[in-house]
């Protein structure tokens, strides 16, 4: 009888340690961080469409001052982060087809100025909720950055060796809010991608008969190779 209660506690010990181990393994499934913190921390980049509306009434070859301002600031963007064309659809104007070219003609010259290429402009003409409205859409990317909003160590030892799920976040939320592009941490742009905002600057600036580059003092000017005044190249470096 004293043998079969010894067996009977052994057999429960058993029962209880396998027990608590298939709790203590459960636990560790349960575990969703990684030691990648880029997983931890995700950067969530999605699809969108932006798009604008702008009033060029048939016959007017400038925009107001507001809508120059938002469109200016919508091809910016465009240059930016845009992928595949910029579409605009216009309506067709009451005066015949001839009147419909010609207002496609100057909404591209306003388009090409802004530093879009040929290429990327696709213009449809089509009924429109505004007659006199230049209706364009592009897409692109977005990125959501993870919020970063518990980022204490907290009091207590989880014992997983695991990093705290913080680390990295700040790193992720600066990275997401920077790039120029979000689309560019999906897949980079070749090498026949836009010219950047610095091209379109320079095109615009050497249009304009303004100077292209930062201009220099006349001490920096002096400062170089190959010169008379300074510099290795100079009667100092003799």
């Amino acid at each position: 009888m004293k043998v079969e209660t010894m067996f009977r506690v052994r057999s429960l010990k058993i029962a209880a340690g396998a027990a608590l181990i298939a709790i203590l393994l459960g636990g560790c499934l349960k575990e969703t961080r990684s030691w990648d913190y880029r997983v931890n921390n995700p950067i969530v980049v999605s699809k969108e469409n932006v798009r604008l509306v702008v009033s060029l009434p048939v016959g007017q070859y400038q925009l107001s001052g507001e809508d120059n301002v938002r469109m200016n600031r919508y091809l910016r963007d465009y240059i930016r982060r845009g992928r595949g064309a910029l579409n605009v659809k216009l309506a067709p104007s009451s005066g015949g087809p001839d009147l419909t070219t010609a207002r496609m003609g100057q909404v591209k010259r306003l388009l090409r100025g802004a530093g879009i290429r040929e290429a990327e402009i696709k213009i449809v003409v089509s009924e429109t909720s505004d007659p006199d409205g230049v209706f364009m859409t592009y897409s692109a990317h977005r990125a959501s950055v993870p919020s970063c909003t518990n980022i204490a160590w907290g009091p207590t030892f989880d014992g997983s060796n695991y990093p705290v799920k913080s680390f990295g976040c700040a790193y992720q939320r600066a990275l997401g809010a920077s790039i120029a592009d979000p689309g560019d941490l999906v897949r980079a742009r070749d090498s026949t991608a836009k010219p950047t905002n610095r091209d379109v600057d320079v095109i615009r600036n050497y249009r304009a008969g303004l100077p292209t580059g930062a201009a220099k003092s006349g001490d920096q000017s002096g400062i170089g190779f190959g010169n008379t005044t300074g510099g290795l190249g100079g009667a100092e470096a003799q």
